[in-house]
């Protein structure tokens, strides 16, 4: 289905806004692509640190799936107390980072305050 201008509107009705572009390929480079190195390394490191302390509080290396968020948003593990994980998504994709990695390919920004 065309992305009409009825159509636009009758989504943004619903919540919902559409901005057109590069579908979820592999054959195509995303300006902000480069910032995943750094949130992954972030996050890994975030990783390797609660492993450490589970290890040593004698905790098991069962991680359920909300400690993802931790590892990804920072925070402390509230089973064991330790640990004050960094950021990863706040260190990656600062404003800036953005706007850099978009002017570094001619993009702009949409809607970015």
């Amino acid at each position: 289905m065309a992305l009409t201008a009825n159509l636009m509107a009758h989504l943004c009705l619903l919540g919902i806004y559409v901005f057109p572009g590069v579908s979820n390929t592999m054959s195509i480079t995303q300006e902000t692509d480069r910032k995943y190195g750094l949130l992954k390394t972030k996050f890994r490191v975030n990783l390797s640190e609660c492993c450490s302390d589970c290890l040593l509080c004698g905790k098991q290396l069962n991680f359920p799936s909300w400690m993802v968020g931790m590892f990804l948003f920072g925070g402390m593990d509230p089973e064991t107390g330790m640990g004050t994980y960094v950021d990863a998504f706040a260190i990656a994709f600062t404003k800036a980072k953005c706007l850099a990695a978009w002017e570094a390919v001619g993009a702009h920004q949409l809607m970015l305050v």
